[in-house]
């Protein structure tokens, strides 16, 4: 799938609202991988719709609470789905082509020694880590300026990759970088936080993490 497919089967939104067949995921995860614009569309739709989940959970306390019908109920999730595509058409068409970097994001977990759980060396792993719910994932990781640049993934249970960021070899250079990935939640369940160096075109898997989110 190239970037023009992308756009006019509107895959972005297809994907983030999991409408996608099987092979027609897998031949867009495998463009938006290499694509910004669809990599950035992704990561915003999933943000936009992890606050939706937020907002839709939060309970108005008023003196007298007044019961929304039935039938306005059932118009709730189509009516976020035609906002979340409205937007995110929006945002694809003034997306400046420079990433955005978001800086001290709050709230935000901290994991003040994840580089340690994340050791460079292409054969060791980190031992599982158990993360609450309801918090975005701040990760603190050292790069050492070996590839051209590196992809981090966050991968669900199903293996299917719900996050992604792409860092440059200048970015990681003799610095630590703080990754915020998905910073809406992570629903509970079971991840795996991928780490790829990117050289002349290859991929090189640095290593895994295994995360739990209760």
């Amino acid at each position: 799938m190239n970037h023009s497919e992308a756009k006019e089967s509107q895959a972005v939104e297809r994907y983030t609202l999991d409408e996608m067949w099987q092979e027609e995921r897998d031949a867009f995860e495998e463009h938006y991988f290499d694509c910004r614009v669809c990599s950035e569309g992704v990561r915003d739709s999933a943000r936009m719709m992890a606050a939706g989940r937020r907002v839709a959970r939060e309970t108005v306390t008023t003196t007298n609470v007044v019961r929304m019908p039935l039938r306005w109920k059932a118009w709730i999730p189509a009516a976020a789905a035609a906002v979340l595509l409205m937007v995110n058409g929006i945002l694809m068409m003034m997306r400046p082509v420079a990433p955005v970097v978001v800086s001290n994001p709050a709230p935000v977990m901290q994991l003040a020694e994840f580089s340690d759980a994340i050791p460079t060396g292409a054969s060791r792993g980190g031992t599982p880590i158990t993360l609450p719910a309801g918090k975005p994932l701040a990760l603190p990781v050292d790069l050492a300026p070996e590839f051209s640049s590196y992809e981090i993934l966050l991968r669900n249970s199903a293996g299917r990759a719900i996050e992604s960021l792409t860092v440059s070899a200048e970015q990681a250079k003799n610095q630590r970088d703080q990754i915020t990935l998905l910073p809406g939640s992570l629903p509970a369940g079971s991840y795996v936080l991928v780490i790829e160096g990117v050289k002349d075109g290859n991929r090189t898997k640095i290593t895994t993490q295994p995360l739990t989110v209760r």
